[in-house]
């Protein structure tokens, strides 16, 4: 009766610290910065800004006709190699507007060497208002906002 007893203690006290393991507060993850992206997440390559997919907002360059269908056909798997590489996705729809899609040549805003772009007009005015709005909206979607390019900065 008494080993019966030990057993039934030990099973508690092991029950109880693996509960308190899991009940503790979870660690957190520091966040990664990730970076416009630059390449391909499939041949490696420079991207080229004509060839890309849009995906649930994001928006994957590539860098040839071949890559795009790669892309996809698995588009998380994309977004999940431009992230080892620190590197993210870029932005496929307007900030304010969030159903009209955006391209590197549509309207925007810089700040703070970060480009937003836009729809149009009224939301780029909406934008210079409250920028960074516009950059957190960005960052729930996933999205990496793209640099100001060099010869733009002052």
């Amino acid at each position: 009766m008494k080993v019966l007893y030990a057993i039934a203690v030990a099973g508690i006290f092991a029950t109880a610290s693996l509960y308190a393991e899991t009940s503790q507060a979870p660690e957190e993850k520091e966040e990664v910065k990730l970076q416009p992206q630059t390449t391909c997440p499939i041949m490696g390559g420079a991207i080229n800004e004509k060839q890309y997919v849009d995906h649930e907002g994001k928006r994957i360059f590539v860098c040839c006709p071949p890559c795009k269908a790669k892309v996809e056909a698995d588009f998380a798997e994309a977004v999940e190699k431009l992230a080892e590489e620190g590197q993210g996705p870029a932005q496929a729809n307007c900030p304010i507007m969030k159903r009209m899609t955006v391209t590197p040549s549509s309207r925007y805003v810089d700040h703070e060497g970060q480009r937003i772009y836009v729809c149009c007009g009224g939301c780029v005015g909406r934008v210079k208002a409250d920028p960074e709005a516009a950059l957190k909206t960005l960052k729930e979607q996933g999205v990496v906002p793209a640099r100001v390019p060099e010869k733009n900065k002052s």
